[in-house]
């Protein structure tokens, strides 16, 4: 293919000044770019042109060789500024807008994901587009210069057609499920059914769901982690029960998908963490982009399915992944950036992180090491990159186990010395970019995630600058730090779980405190007319700029990360057990009844929803201490998934809790309590029964 043309920008560029590093990048394109603004909607307006939509993200690969390939040439700029006003949108920062216009496109082509490609009448109304559009035809797609052409030819001549496709669409997603509830006492059933649904889809040969492209699910997994550590194991269990009783079914499930995942190429075997999905069921070969929800998420797994399912190597894993946030995705200050990009380059795809056998030899010059490190991470000739043959991902080929037992000695420190060898040539290698834009509800789930793993250090320091610099109490949180977006369900709602979170850690009444102001917030703010909440509140969010965004969202769907819905109706049941306050309780109860419907359409993609339900069936445990010792006793409160701490004056304790006897520790459900334990290992026992388990 010749060589595109490449200019300078033809007016000084809008993006150079905003603080998301995916528009930044593109502040030296040819294109005359407009940031999502009501300014680039009314030149639209008055130009009467058609609007080009990009959707993207800075650790996209595929993003950047999009505009690699399109955005920078010179003659596709010049169709684009002549016959489109063209808005970029960080999919980050905006996920209200991407959200709906991925909704749309699904509808029109049945898929999204990034870049996302849309044509908008000025209004903001889609009526055409896709995903990546390559710059000649190829593999079925037609060039992007012809889709630029047809769409602004179709808008001039057919725009009688165009109109009537955007009303149609607009329609199409606007069209709501029939409202329903469902009565708690159907709760349980519906949850059991989960649990099948999600076994029918299970990938018994390699763990997970489904087939390729394969994502992880964390959130379904937490909820399988849920149900194994409640009472009543399946009839054909068979297999000892370790941590806190449950089912067998879900059990199986959960730990089949965590140890896979752990040993494939998703993880990074050499630096810890996970990358974003597999393209293959096998958990072989990645999407090499890091993403700091997942690994979040996905820590949150490991610490729990640990405690659950007492496997000592899961609560290692975790503390790979801490150390992964610590290492990389931690910013000067406190928090944590958004990701860590696939690729140097748009030509390159994860060379960073994977192997060619000269390499591997060149960073493991003893022959026999090199080869034991070879049947270890599976490094062959004919390795598993398209782009690069030679190119192989690493995984757990064969465990420290069993190539001991195929040598006749134990190669464990064998295989640490390699490991080191590697780690050391690997960081001599140019490392992909690491965005330090700091969003809040990603930065929630880490918080939430460490302070359960133990790492307060990385939690509490981030969760101070959050309430310090991105925290208004009028409005609650702000999209990230440093940005101007507020009122975003997913931001408050995932502060809210971490909130309570550190009140659990730390004891900390101010915690509380911000948690009940930051609830108060959602209930007054964020109400959606079919019950539940709202994306994005009326009131708080920026303008709705585009009619798209005037019509309210009520996500209830785990994707990427765990739903706000669910998410906040977890924390408010937790809310009202810390408080006592019975009006969190009922905001929550009456959410779910008319949302637990769809969580058993989603299932799989319901997970948060499910667990809200678990939750509202199966109250948090409240620990209520009197000790001279109480970090002893709070060590063990931590551990249990969804508990709250309180001291016997906090309010709405129980009146046996508040006058028990003598030190110790009182495990209370809503209004009743267990026996007091007298020692922190007596606790332990209490809260299992609470929950349950024998």
């Amino acid at each position: 293919m010749k060589e595109r043309a490449r200019v300078a920008p033809r007016v000084a560029n809008r993006l150079a000044s905003e603080a998301s590093s995916y528009l930044r990048t593109a502040a030296e394109q040819p294109v005359d770019w407009h940031p999502w603004s009501q300014e680039a909607f009314d030149l639209a307006a008055r130009l009467d042109k058609p609007i080009l939509l990009d959707i993207g993200a800075v650790w996209c690969h595929w993003c950047h060789v999009m505009d690699h390939e399109s955005y920078e040439d010179a003659e596709v700029a010049r169709l684009i500024n002549e016959r489109f006003v063209a808005i970029k949108v960080d999919r980050d920062e905006r996920p209200d807008v991407d959200t709906r216009y991925q909704k749309a496109i699904q509808a029109m082509t049945g898929q999204g994901g990034w870049p996302l490609t849309a044509f908008l009448l000025p209004d903001g109304r889609c009526f055409y587009g896709g995903t990546y559009f390559p710059p000649v035809d190829a593999h079925g797609r037609p060039s992007f210069t012809r889709v630029l052409t047809a769409v602004a030819d179709a808008y001039r001549d057919r725009k009688e057609e165009i109109l009537h496709n955007a009303d149609q669409l607009a329609a199409h997603t606007r069209r709501a499920l029939p409202r329903t509830t469902t009565a708690e006492g159907a709760w349980d059933e519906a949850l059991a059914e989960a649990v099948t649904e999600m076994r029918g889809a299970f990938d018994l040969e390699n763990g997970g769901f489904g087939r390729a492209p394969k994502f992880p699910h964390a959130t379904a997994v937490d909820f399988l982690l849920a149900r194994a550590a409640s009472a009543g194991r399946a009839a054909d269990a068979s297999a000892p029960q370790p941590g806190f009783g449950g089912d067998a079914a879900a059990r199986d499930m959960a730990h089949a998908t965590l140890i896979a995942m752990r040993d494939g190429g998703i993880y990074d075997q050499l630096a810890g963490g996970f990358h974003r999905y597999s393209v293959d069921a096998r958990w072989v070969v990645p999407h090499f982009e890091k993403m700091l929800y997942d690994n979040a998420a996905l820590l949150r797994n490991y610490v729990r399915g640990a405690r659950v399912l007492g496997d000592a190597s899961l609560a290692r894993t975790a503390d790979e992944i801490a150390g992964f946030l610590r290492d990389v995705l931690q910013q000067p200050g406190g928090g944590f950036g958004g990701s860590q990009d696939a690729d140097i380059g748009p030509h390159d795809d994860g060379d960073h992180f994977t192997w060619t056998l000269d390499e591997l030899r060149a960073a493991v010059p003893d022959a026999d090491l090199a080869r034991l490190m070879a049947m270890h991470y599976g490094i062959r000739e004919q390795g598993d990159m398209h782009h690069d043959p030679r190119r192989c991902v690493l995984r757990v080929a064969a465990d420290a186990e069993t190539l001991s037992a195929a040598l006749g000695r134990d190669v464990r420190d064998e295989l640490a010395r390699g490991k080191r060898l590697m780690q050391e040539a690997r960081a001599k290698r140019p490392a992909p970019f690491v965005d330090p834009v700091m969003y809040t509800s990603w930065n929630a789930m880490a918080i939430q995630a460490l302070l359960e793993h133990g790492s307060d250090s990385l939690a509490l320091p981030a969760l101070e600058r959050f309430l310090r610099e991105a925290y208004d109490p009028q409005r609650g949180f702000a999209r990230g730090i440093g940005l101007r977006t507020f009122g975003l369900l997913d931001d408050n709602a995932q502060m809210l779980d971490a909130l309570l979170e550190a009140h659990l850690a730390t004891g900390e009444e101010r915690y509380l405190d911000a948690a009940r102001a930051t609830a108060d917030l959602l209930l007054a703010h964020f109400a959606h007319p079919d019950g539940g909440f709202a994306d994005r509140s009326p009131t708080l969010a920026p303008p709705a700029e585009g009619a798209p965004l005037a019509t309210p969202e009520r996500p209830t769907q785990d994707a990427p990360t765990a739903s706000a819905n669910g998410v906040a109706l977890r924390a408010l049941l937790r809310l009202a057990e810390a408080t006592g306050e019975a009006r969190y309780h009922d905001a929550a109860m009456a959410a779910l009844r008319a949302l637990a419907s769809e969580a058993a359409r989603l299932n799989l993609f319901g997970g948060a929803l499910l667990l809200a339900m678990d939750a509202a069936l199966r109250p948090p445990p409240r620990v209520v201490v009197r000790a001279s010792d109480v970090a002893a006793y709070r060590r063990v409160a931590r551990e249990a998934p969804g508990a709250t701490f309180a001291t016997p004056e906090s309010p709405g304790v129980p009146p046996e809790a508040r006058a028990f006897p003598g030190e110790g520790a009182m495990v209370c459900v809503g209004t009743r309590c267990l026996a007091p334990a007298r020692s922190p290992a007596e606790l332990a026992e209490r809260l299992r029964e609470a929950r349950g388990g024998g």
